[in-house]
């Protein structure tokens, strides 16, 4: 009885629920001496109390109830503090990530079926030349010319070609050299050909316009 007579009565009895700024929830809070601050019991923060115009020292718990609200609110601990989510930041590199592999990936497929294009083209054929037909019936005798010769290059001679081509050369021949006539005339290339056989025994093709009777 004289304990609590002297103001130190057991912490049950003198126990006040109060909102803890630390523990963020209703806690019980003591007075652990007389005229002192309340103190929560789970954390064992002091929770200073602005006094009340009008109020003792001591107060009562009725007081302490309305001291509540104008107390002041004790910091709050840095490390306690909710790190701020990292997820927006992961999504947009994910999706920058995403978008990348998506580019890489239609790029080496169009490279792909361009190469397989290439592959599946046919091959370019050599320019077919055109017989000209000769006049009279099919059983009309063979030209009478036989032979020609190089001319009409100023001096220069001319080229013996595989086919009625200009860039399918075979071999020069000074102007004045005497060919064969290997069979019919041909146009190609917009350009009339002889089928001739040279000194050499190449046959080939020359334009009619680099040669004249024998």
């Amino acid at each position: 009885m004289s304990n609590q007579r002297d103001g130190t009565a057991p912490a049950s009895r003198d126990a006040l629920l109060l909102y803890c700024p630390l523990d963020r929830k209703v806690t019980r809070h003591i007075r652990r001496e007389p005229g002192a601050g309340l103190v929560c019991v789970e954390c064992g923060r002091r929770l200073d109390v602005l006094p009340r115009r009008g109020s003792t020292a001591l107060g009562s718990e009725a007081d302490a109830g309305e001291e509540q609200r104008t107390a002041l609110v004790a910091p709050v601990d840095v490390a306690r503090r909710p790190v701020p989510s990292r997820r927006s930041g992961a999504v947009g590199t994910i999706w920058g990530a995403s978008v990348f592999v998506v580019v890489v990936a239609v790029v080496a497929v169009l490279a792909a079926i361009n190469v397989v294009a290439h592959m599946m083209a046919p091959a370019s054929t050599p320019t077919q030349a055109t017989v000209l037909p000769t006049e009279g019936n099919a059983d009309s005798p063979a030209p009478s010319v036989t032979a020609v010769r190089i001319a009409n290059t100023d001096g220069l001679g001319a080229y013996i070609r595989r086919t009625p081509n200009l860039s399918d050369r075979l071999r020069v021949w000074p102007e004045g050299t005497q060919l064969t006539v290997a069979g019919p005339d041909a146009a190609a290339n917009g350009l009339q050909w002889k089928q001739v056989t040279d000194p050499a025994g190449n046959h080939g093709w020359i334009p009619a316009q680099y040669t004249a009777p024998v």
